[in-house]
């Protein structure tokens, strides 16, 4: 990749629908170098590893225009973008329906304020579908009342949304921190639109939580799975009262368990649901 996309002719590419962009090793490139390949006529699907910020310079390599792009889903995997650059990737889409910002190791992370991200997604927030962010997280030493999630509510068409314990539901008083404890319940942050929640990287903490959402006026008529995914050796039966609500609800309730440094596939599982069709990709 030594030049441009942007300069290609369309030729061959104008029907490519998905493009996967990998950089092995300790190779990583500049947001500037796959600019191009958002001017593809056809392409509906972008997918990227280890693409970062060259410099404070990067965007004058952007040259997508805001909405004139037909992609509708972005996978970014190891991407270390600051929010103008992630604001450029994402709001040169017309209409965005995914967003996927996921970091293999968890002590790589993006820093973003909440109010950020939501000024990233908002013009799309009556068309993102699915929303999955994994170490995207405020950094605990600071201020942290603008990293806590705000209300997905104006998300309308959200079904699917994955997020950490710590970025959703926060409970500062784990870190010696009582001043920021969030108090925001679920039933005010999420959609009725949602129908699979999950939660990687539980304690405890997540358990009275979720019980917000079996509320008695139970504002989420399309909910079918609640995914669950706790840290090392905690026990699953600490979570069988969630297995025991959600079943009165005939809601899915999955628990996993994964190694606490890694997002990765679940060492074992327990579950509860009317059949064992899968209902999220991990």
């Amino acid at each position: 990749m030594t030049e441009n996309p942007a300069s290609w002719p369309y030729g061959r590419l104008s029907k490519l629908k998905k493009l996967c962009v990998k950089y092995d090793g300790n190779i990583y490139a500049s947001l500037s170098r796959v600019a191009g390949f958002f001017h593809l006529p056809s392409l509906q699907i972008f997918e990227a590893e280890r693409i970062v910020d060259e410099d404070l310079d990067c965007l004058q390599g952007w040259t997508c225009p805001m909405g004139s792009s037909s992609v509708t889903a972005i996978k970014l995997l190891d991407c270390s973008l600051s929010v103008p650059r992630l604001q450029a990737l994402v709001g040169s889409c017309n209409r965005l329906t995914s967003l996927t910002s996921e970091f293999t190791d968890s002590s790589e992370r993006s820093v973003y304020r909440t109010s950020d991200l939501f000024e990233v997604l908002t013009p799309h927030k009556l068309v993102l579908e699915r929303l999955a962010l994994v170490s995207i997280l405020f950094d605990p030493y600071n201020n942290l009342e603008p990293y806590f999630w705000d209300s997905f509510h104006d998300f309308t068409a959200l079904k699917t949304l994955k997020v950490e314990e710590e970025s959703l539901i926060h409970d500062s008083k784990a870190i010696g921190h009582p001043e920021y404890v969030a108090r925001r319940s679920l039933l005010k942050i999420l959609p009725s639109s949602l129908e699979t929640l999950t939660v990687i990287r539980c304690s405890v903490l997540v358990i009275p939580r979720l019980l917000e959402i079996a509320a008695p006026d139970y504002p989420f008529p399309r909910l079918e799975a609640i995914i669950v995914d706790i840290q090392g050796s905690l026990d699953f039966e600490k979570f069988d009262l969630l297995k025991v609500v959600f079943a009165l609800l005939d809601v899915e309730f999955r628990c996993t368990c994964s190694d606490a440094n890694s997002s990765s596939r679940e060492s074992n599982e327990w579950i509860t649901t009317k059949d064992s069709e899968e209902v999220l990709e991990q």
